[in-house]
């Protein structure tokens, strides 16, 4: 599968985010701000804490969107992958500024699993033109750069960005029947309005002709997903389907929708 593809060619530093961003639904910056200390391998959990973030070009810790930290299900399959990168690249301490930029701002200290490779913690713009586009080019999702284009010149590629990753694994965790992670979640709060869409639409196959529009209950807006907004990542079997099943299963609620998920995009 694609999304498989893009995680085996590229480099195996960087392997870990894609395996986080697939299995766990992590986001970018939360991947990037993850500490080795914030992994439960025992209850088979991870602990999202904080993310990396950049205004004008300056780095800095965060919490997660929504000021909010989470606890989501680390798949055996992950755990391994997690011990195997920090036994490659054991995590070395980053000191940046807490909540924004500045020098007047409070400094801490975490050992994120992701680093350069001179030790500094990861720019997303950055990476996602030194790192991701180049293995998303390798793996034959996007064209590669023209001949004579300087190292930065991609064409864009909004609907294959990182966050496709998080979707994907909602999908999987869709047809699982959910998962362990937000006590009180709702799945239908993750996927909720175009995201719940663009999942729809993917798995009816209905990319290629006009705009897919689902059932609206009494009082529910209209929503639309555009067909050409989809991923290109192929939503379906990634080879994790299987992870949540280390833990005990959780029934529905009186609704049908799983009691755990993500939690919003």
């Amino acid at each position: 599968m694609t999304a498989l593809r893009v995680r085996d060619v590229i480099s195996p530093r960087n392997r870990i985010a894609v395996v986080l961003g697939l299995g766990c639904g992590l986001r970018q910056g939360e991947v990037f701000g993850l500490s080795h200390a914030d992994i439960d391998y025992e209850k088979g959990v991870l602990h999202v804490r904080r993310q990396v973030q950049s205004l004008n070009g300056k780095l800095y810790f965060a919490l997660p969107k929504g000021a909010k930290t989470r606890t989501v299900d680390m798949p055996p399959s992950v755990a391994e992958e997690v011990k195997r990168h920090i036994g490659t690249f054991p995590p070395v301490e980053v000191e940046l500024p807490w909540g924004r930029p500045g020098a007047d701002r409070p400094r801490r200290k975490f050992a994120p699993l992701l680093t350069t490779r001179f030790g500094n913690a990861i720019a997303v713009n950055t990476w996602n033109t030194c790192t991701w586009k180049p293995a998303l080019a390798k793996a034959g999702v996007i064209e590669p750069r023209h001949e004579g284009a300087k190292a930065w010149q991609w064409e864009a590629a909004p609907r294959d960005g990182f966050h496709v990753l998080r979707h994907t694994c909602a999908s999987v965790m869709l047809e699982a029947g959910g998962v362990r992670g937000d006590p009180g979640a709702r799945a239908r709060a993750f996927l909720a309005d175009r995201h719940a869409e663009l999942l729809r639409s993917l798995h009816a196959g209905s990319g290629s002709q006009g705009a897919h529009r689902h059932r609206r209950s009494p009082g529910e807006r209209e929503r639309v997903t555009c067909p050409w907004k989809l991923p290109r990542f192929s939503p379906g079997l990634v080879g994790v389907g299987r992870a949540w099943s280390h833990g005990p299963t959780r029934s529905a609620d009186s609704q049908g929708v799983a009691p755990y998920s993500l939690g919003k995009c």
